[in-house]
């Protein structure tokens, strides 16, 4: 919950939503994580490529006056690495963007945080997205808005993701990462 205090900051940016969270569907769109050979850490190479998608709605945003901050935090090493490299090759604006893991992210904040959480499988496995303090820490770095992608048929298999999704979709502030997909 938000103190009071800060309960109704949000992005004061016209030309984009500005709900204080938004929760991108992945569910069903085929992205499973894969772990790399070498460094056994796990990547998502779809929840990338809509992260991309959605960041490129909203490139108007690095030409204000003043633009928000920005970050991109994932709990996998792998996925930073893939995210880096995807942004490198946009070059500018796209490579002032924070990437880090969220252990490495700690005691920072940005205006808008995009949490990129990896786990898709069969099994419905959540690894060590278990630990519910890292991702509280992860989830309290946005001062204006929050933007967490992942898939809800491996999440909501455990209480707390189930509870977080059906509180974001009772707000509204879920969409599906089909929307992309299909509108590219």
């Amino acid at each position: 919950r938000a103190h009071e205090t800060v309960i109704q900051r949000r992005l004061t940016i016209s030309d984009i939503n500005n709900d204080p969270i938004e929760f991108i569907d992945t569910a069903g769109c085929g992205f499973e994580e894969v772990q790399d050979a070498e460094t056994l850490s796990l990547y998502n190479e779809g929840e990338v490529k809509v992260l991309l998608m959605h960041l490129e709605e909203w490139s108007g945003i690095f030409e204000k006056e003043s633009p928000p901050t920005l970050a991109i935090v994932s709990p996998y090493r792998q996925q930073i690495r893939k995210i880096e490299e995807s942004l490198q090759l946009k070059g500018e604006p796209y490579n002032r963007i924070k990437i880090n893991t969220i252990d490495a992210f700690q005691g920072q904040e940005r205006d808008i945080i995009y949490i990129s959480l990896v786990r898709s499988n069969k099994n419905k496995d959540i690894g060590f997205l278990k630990d519910y303090r890292r991702m509280n820490v992860a989830m309290t770095r946005a001062k204006k808005k929050l933007i967490i992608i992942g898939d809800s048929s491996t999440l909501s298999n455990d209480s707390f993701y189930a509870d977080l999704i059906e509180l974001i979709e009772k707000k509204g502030f879920n969409k599906t990462a089909w929307n992309y997909l299909y509108s590219a």
